[in-house]
């Protein structure tokens, strides 16, 4: 008997169970028996052929497995056996972050990290989290929403590179990330002139 490999199959496939390399030496097979033993219970199309199948039901997150043994017969009804497992996952596609456009900014300014743009085709982006990852720490506010939000910190002539990461959460557990770079420039403030009045006198 062969049962076939184990399979994983996503959730609405239809599945075929795969006898057809059973073999017998002399006289040759003359039936075949499908049985479910472990597993919620799933409907056959026909349990007495080589290759029957079913519809793969719905499975939650944690998907679902169920086991099959096949029991061959020859002509001189002698039998063996051989199982297969079937495993059932929800079909999922990963997000996409986006954590948007790099960004020149001035000492002060308020900056926002938008990452609106990120999606998930089909089951929805659960949750968003925003983390520094290069340059002086700056306090990020509402980091676990898709807009945080900082204030550019004082910089040196050379100005300095704020590296940001957003990681996206699908209903699934599925994660994704992307990354931003906020540029700080110093700004050169101009002198400030002032004038001292004075009066000149003279003896005469």
């Amino acid at each position: 008997a062969d049962a076939g490999p184990d399979q994983t199959v996503e959730s609405g496939k239809t599945v075929t169970l795969n006898g057809v390399n059973s073999s017998d030496e002399d006289d040759g097979i003359v039936s075949y028996q499908w049985v479910q033993t472990s597993g919620s219970l799933l409907s056959l199309s026909d349990a007495n052929i080589a290759q029957p199948t079913f519809l793969a039901p719905d499975a939650d997150l944690q998907g679902l497995s169920a086991e099959f043994e096949l029991s061959v017969t020859d002509a001189n009804g002698l039998t063996s056996t051989d199982s297969c497992i079937v495993n059932i996952t929800q079909y999922n596609e990963p997000p996409i972050a986006d954590a948007g456009v790099n960004i020149l900014a001035a000492p002060g300014q308020s900056i926002v990290l938008e990452g609106s743009g990120s999606h998930d085709i089909d089951d929805g982006i659960a949750a968003y989290q925003w983390i520094q990852i290069e340059g002086n720490t700056v306090a990020l506010e509402d980091a676990q929403t898709p807009s945080a939000i900082f204030i550019a910190p004082d910089v040196g002539q050379d100005g300095e590179s704020f590296i940001f990461a957003l990681t996206v959460v699908d209903q699934g557990g599925l994660k994704a990330t992307d990354t931003c770079i906020v540029n700080v420039t110093w700004q050169n403030q101009p002198p400030l002139a002032t004038t001292n009045d004075y009066m000149e006198t003279s003896e005469g």
